[in-house]
């Protein structure tokens, strides 16, 4: 417990550190009259807000997964929306990574929880940033099957060795040679949220320096019509 409190107080400070001295340097006349200085710490401000929003997200979605509180709220939508929602929302955090989509031009359309989904998504999305290089591209992919959609991201990271592959969906488990930051809940909280959609995570990587493949397998359910008819 000590060493998951040590991880979880280093990991909330980094972006506290960060929001106040750039919240501080705000206050510098000299920074708040010259435009690009203002807008460098304004950037900086917010990136750091969403890391600390997105580290308690994860810490209250883990916390109620484990004690079987997390209820799913389930809602009818197109997986295109999601997936095109999501990495629009995390352009800033994604830096320069250039994200591409390969989704097909049919509506696909899963029977979940929105916003857990979106969770599980940002996980993967924000993961293969962070094992890759700083302008690596990465990749969106949507795949039907007769009973599943395939949703993948696939990064050009540092890829995964074999013998971690199994162990990368473990709570508070970091591969070897991992960035900084992080407290090894992200994978972990991914495949619980497939998991309550009675899906499966896959992760393919034919080992270090080879790039990863992130994949979340979910149920395919053929909406109502009057409903399919009314999300077009």
């Amino acid at each position: 417990h000590q060493v998951l409190l040590n991880s979880v107080s280093l990991e909330l400070r980094t972006p506290l550190t960060s929001i106040i001295g750039n919240a501080t340097a705000l206050q510098d006349e000299k920074s708040v009259t010259n435009p690009e200085s203002r807008q460098s710490l304004i950037h900086e401000l917010i990136l750091s807000t969403e890391r600390l929003n997105r580290i308690v997200d994860n810490l209250l979605d883990m916390s109620r997964i484990n004690s079987g509180t997390l209820q799913l709220k389930k809602e009818w939508f197109d997986a295109r929306d999601l997936v095109e929602e999501t990495a629009s929302r995390l352009s800033r955090s994604l830096g320069q990574h250039p994200v591409v989509f390969d989704l097909g031009t049919k509506q696909i359309y899963l029977q979940g929880d929105y916003r857990l989904l979106d969770h599980a998504l940002t996980n993967l999305l924000l993961n293969a940033a962070a094992y890759s290089a700083s302008d690596a591209q990465i990749k969106v992919a949507l795949q039907v099957k007769p009973r599943e959609v395939f949703l993948s991201v696939i990064d050009q990271g540092q890829g995964i060795a074999k013998e971690e592959q199994h162990k990368i969906f473990d709570k508070f488990y970091r591969v070897p040679h991992s960035p900084a930051g992080g407290v090894g809940l992200g994978l972990s909280i991914v495949k619980s949220i497939v998991d309550l959609h009675e899906g499966q995570v896959l992760v393919e990587s034919a080992g270090l320096g080879q790039g990863a493949t992130f994949t979340m397998v979910l149920p395919l359910i053929e909406p109502p019509a009057e409903l399919k008819d009314g999300l077009k």
